[in-house]
């Protein structure tokens, strides 16, 4: 699944003989589409997301019992300083939420792009099955680089040059 590639029928166009020839037909420009299998991405999505949310309250309750406790006690030492420390209180624990927010967003979209490398192989993978099943022995599976299923690339394609030896072998 490249992001540029020629769809078969653009591979099979040559004038007919005696023919006027057409303009050459220039390769579909496909966009990345990252959400391959928007349910199971996005399930995927809110499960990482959720448990992050989880274990960053965690540590963000733990920071801000920590940093009471300790404005607790300087208050109680020094009583002109607590309007002081409620405003830093206030402060260090928007700045504990902004920074929590961030790193959500930043998991997700890593959550994205990382399920996106198996759906869209998932889907290529797909796509070739179909095209096999419809009789179609010109079939070719190629994934991106950082695709999850390259191990699956190698033996399909060898099964597919298989079947298509077999099917040329009864043919004769």
């Amino acid at each position: 699944m490249n992001d540029t590639t020629a769809t078969p029928d653009m591979l099979d166009q040559t004038p007919a003989a005696g023919a006027a020839a057409t303009p050459p037909v220039r390769p579909r420009v496909y966009r990345r589409q990252y959400l391959v299998d928007r349910k199971r991405q996005l399930r995927t999505v809110v499960l990482t997301a959720g448990v992050t949310i989880f274990l960053l309250a965690i540590v963000n309750i733990a920071f801000g019992v920590m940093r009471a406790s300790q404005s607790m006690v300087l208050s109680t030492a020094a009583p002109q300083l607590r309007p002081v420390l409620e405003q830093q209180d206030a402060s260090f624990a928007t700045t504990l939420l902004v920074i929590s927010a961030i790193f959500v967003a930043g998991v997700s979209i890593i959550t994205i792009a990382e399920t996106h490398r198996t759906a869209g192989a998932i889907y290529a993978v797909k796509q070739r099955l179909d095209r096999v099943r419809d009789g179609g022995l010109k079939v070719n599976l190629n994934l991106r680089k950082r695709d999850t299923l390259r191990d699956l690339m190698a033996p399909f394609n060898e099964m597919v040059a298989s079947l298509r030896d077999r099917v040329l072998a009864d043919a004769d």
